[in-house]
């Protein structure tokens, strides 16, 4: 099962390879009566078609489920055309492509790294539309949109990476970027019932219960995320209010499963920073009142947490 696995994820870079090259792929297996160590034995490119040549259970060869006379036949016709061989990698091909395409319907994505434009991710996402009963994507919930635009493990893994988070924000935002600052500063407030009282038994000490005050600093909670080198259209997507601003949130705390506080912070392009008109912006929001263009980028840090 191993060496199958091994094969297909072969089959499925050449084809990647040979589609981005504009040519077709030819499955053929080797004639040979030795078990090869390698899957693919070679490549050959020609101006239509890349040949893979492959060590695998076919038809023929080492590992082949015909009599052992074909592949002696195969090996011992000594000119470059060999009709018998040529007609039997026409099934070889046909098999060996349609046990690919049945591995890779069975997977449900078959790398960590998944484009969401890739055209077997959208065949995947069609998939689990039907499965929720759900006819497109503008009417699917957020939590199914992430099932089908990044690896399941990326959710179902208890460690949480700022790595992860970061594929997940590409697979729905494209090529934004973005920036993560971590623990970032801030103060909880404590508990009525666990603030220190006059006359309580109180402890001292690292795990001592004496506390004084109404809030305690932390570090470790909260984490910023800032997106960097926005137009003016995607910096007011992002304000509160905005479809993206309530996207990344469902993101942030699907993935997170609100273990962290989330902050957020724009940053606006500085040509993209608008001269100032009484009455069409808003206060704190899009609204700078500069006297000449703006020469850096604009950096809003916005309160609360998405």
């Amino acid at each position: 099962m191993y060496k199958a696995s091994h094969l297909f994820q072969e089959i499925r870079r050449l084809k990647r390879k040979a589609a981005d090259d504009g040519k077709h792929l030819r499955i053929e297996q080797r004639a040979s009566r030795v078990f090869e160590p390698a899957v693919v034995a070679c490549e050959h490119v020609t101006e239509k078609t890349m040949t893979a040549t492959i060590n695998f259970e076919g038809l023929y060869g080492g590992l082949g489920v015909l009599p052992g006379y074909f592949s002696d036949e195969i090996l011992h016709h000594r000119d470059g055309l060999n009709a018998l061989q040529d007609f039997l990698d026409l099934f070889n091909h046909r098999m060996f492509d349609s046990l690919y395409t049945i591995w890779r319907r069975s997977q449900i994505f078959l790398e960590n790294g998944v484009d969401a434009k890739h055209p077997e991710n959208e065949e995947m996402d069609q998939f689990l539309c039907a499965l929720a009963g759900i006819p497109g994507d503008d009417h699917a919930p957020l939590y199914i949109k992430c099932l089908r635009r990044h690896h399941f493990t990326l959710f179902q893994r208890k460690e949480k990476t700022v790595l992860g988070l970061a594929n997940v924000l590409r697979s729905f935002f494209g090529d934004l970027s973005f920036e993560f600052e971590q623990h970032q500063e801030r103060y909880i407030p404590i508990p009525v019932f666990q603030r220190s009282k006059l006359g309580e038994q109180l402890t001292l000490g690292a795990s001592g219960t004496f506390l004084i005050g109404s809030r305690i600093r932390d570090i470790n909670g909260r984490f910023n995320i800032k997106v960097a080198q926005l137009d003016y259209a995607g910096y007011m997507r992002f304000l509160p209010g905005g479809d993206w601003h309530e996207l990344m949130g469902g993101i942030v705390r699907a993935y997170t499963q609100d273990q962290w506080a989330c902050g957020l912070s724009l940053e606006l392009r500085a040509a993209e920073v608008p001269s100032l008109k009484l009455g069409a912006h808003r206060l704190s929001a899009d609204c700078w009142a500069l006297s000449q263009p703006s020469t850096e980028p604009a950096l809003v840090r916005l309160g609360g947490s998405l």
